[in-house]
């Protein structure tokens, strides 16, 4: 292996080659041409650093003087990259900068290391690690990345800290050595600066801001903890251009909520979630762009999977009580928003009387499927419910399908009698997806020539992890989404 090969292999190697000497010698002359530059000469800048860089995006700016070992040789910046002054670029291997990235002065990204042992030292001998910066960074004055670190997409580090081990993406972080402090989060999105707040509804924010839409929620007319008008007033704060509040089998907050995005100057997409049987799998069918003429059609479809839940309730309580555990069915009713019970309203009444600790330990013991108190109750047949929702002119969504079926070839077979039957679109964006179950679904959707649909699943309260219109922290349901499915609606 040659000096310069090893350069790029994390291997200890002489600097002071005469090869890898005459080359580096090249590059600093195009950098001292670059920071010999006028700030009017702008399109030469540009052009030198086209030249100077392995990769540089369109929209870069770096701000002269910039220090480079290689002249930004072995550096890969994406698109819209800015650089403060004196940004040094120890760039013996290579660099790479994500899209949007920003740095403030004297900043240092420092691929190259000298071994610890003296007598290698005095001989010379260095070793190289690449640097990876993800997109949309912001690195603050004087912070300094050692080698081999990688700074995931979106993360802030503070000003003045030394970067010795990955820092991942999403987060602030600080000090040396720089740690991670917090996540970015729901204060960032209400405060730019100490207590000076982000006023999305100024023209120019507005216009920054990605249109996002949220088309999977509910509300406390079904098993959610919002009203519909907090929903409105949640997905207004959070900046969303338009958000669908889909029930579980009901449209009875469909009103509510039209009226307060009205209201609020956000657009409402009314609709319903139905839950139905495929043969022996249960399946999430939403429908969107629900018509007000059409509310009490849905309902009246609806009405039928709610008595064969009302029935299934009424057993478990009696299966319940009969092995101790004392509930009262009545009671939960009157407890519970507009009547509308659901499991989770049992598993309150558990955890409140003291037989399991939480939520979640009510789901997984005595509410599970295979406690032996819970009977899940028939649901209406899934093509029934499609061919409805054609027929209102609604468009039907099949909501989270790695959820619901046990296998890609399960869902394959489904799709082409589900399209018979009028479906138009799968959720492809959704909370709970891995990125490769997304990727997936997108291909799955292409291929069978459906829309894409995309939704948090937002519950509040009951299922605090997820957050309207951010999913997990990772959702984005972009409004192209919504302006396709809406040209489909009747």
């Amino acid at each position: 292996m040659s000096q310069k090969e090893k350069m790029h292999a994390c291997e200890l190697y002489l600097p002071g080659d005469a090869e890898i000497m005459a080359e580096q010698t090249l590059c600093l002359d195009k950098l001292y041409d670059f920071n010999a530059t006028r700030p009017t000469e702008s399109e030469k800048r540009e052009a030198l650093l086209r030249e100077m860089f392995a990769e540089i995006g369109e929209g870069c700016y770096i701000e002269p003087p910039l220090h480079s070992n290689w002249g930004g040789r072995h550096c890969h910046f994406g698109k819209n990259v800015y650089a403060n002054f004196n940004l040094t670029l120890v760039d013996d291997t290579h660099i790479y900068v994500g899209d949007g990235t920003m740095f403030a002065p004297n900043v240092v990204l420092a691929t190259a290391g000298h071994p610890v042992l003296p007598v290698l030292r005095e001989k010379g001998f260095q070793y190289n690690a690449p640097v990876h910066i993800g997109k949309n960074c912001w690195l603050g004055a004087g912070v300094l990345v050692l080698p081999g670190v990688t700074i995931g997409d979106g993360t802030v580090i503070g000003a003045g800290s030394v970067v010795t081990k990955d820092i991942p993406a999403g987060v602030v972080a600080v000090g040396n050595p720089c740690r991670v402090i917090r996540e970015i989060g729901e204060k960032d999105r209400e405060f730019y600066f100490k207590n000076r707040k982000i006023d999305y509804a100024a023209p120019d924010i507005a216009a920054a801001m990605p249109r996002l839409c949220d088309l999977h929620t509910h509300s406390a007319f079904s098993d959610g903890s919002f009203t519909p008008t907090e929903l409105v007033a949640e997905a207004k704060r959070r900046g969303l251009c338009a958000v669908a509040l889909t029930d579980h089998n009901t449209p009875s907050g469909l009103p509510e909520f039209c009226a307060a995005a009205e209201k609020a100057g956000i657009t409402a997409v009314p609709g319903i979630e139905f839950s139905t049987d495929y043969g022996k799998t249960e399946l999430h069918i939403v429908g969107l762009f629900i018509k007000p003429e059409h509310y009490e059609a849905a309902r009246t479809l609806a009405l039928r999977m709610r008595e064969y839940k009302a029935k299934c309730h009424a057993m478990l309580t009696e299966r319940l009580c009969a092995a101790g555990y004392e509930v009262d069915y009545e009671e939960i009713r009157a407890q519970t928003p507009r009547g509308n019970v659901n499991r989770v309203n049992f598993a309150k009444a558990l955890m409140e009387k003291g037989y399991v600790s939480s939520i979640n330990e009510a789901f997984e013991s005595l509410l599970s499927k295979n406690g032996g108190f819970y009977e899940e109750p028939p649901h209406l047949p899934v093509f029934e419910v499609l061919d409805f929702l054609r027929e209102i002119g609604a468009v039907s969504v099949l909501a989270h399908p790695f959820l619901s079926f046990k296998s890609e070839e399960d869902l394959r077979a489904f799709l082409p009698e589900a399209k018979v039957h009028g479906l138009c679109a799968m959720e492809t964006v959704y909370s709970k997806y891995t990125e490769e179950q997304a990727e997936k679904a997108r291909d799955i959707a292409h291929e069978f020539g459906l829309l894409q649909s995309g939704g948090s699943d937002f519950h509040g309260a009951g299922k605090p992890e997820i957050a309207l219109g951010k999913g997990m922290g990772n959702l984005a349901v972009p409004m192209e989404l919504f302006e396709a499915l809406q040209k489909e609606a009747k």
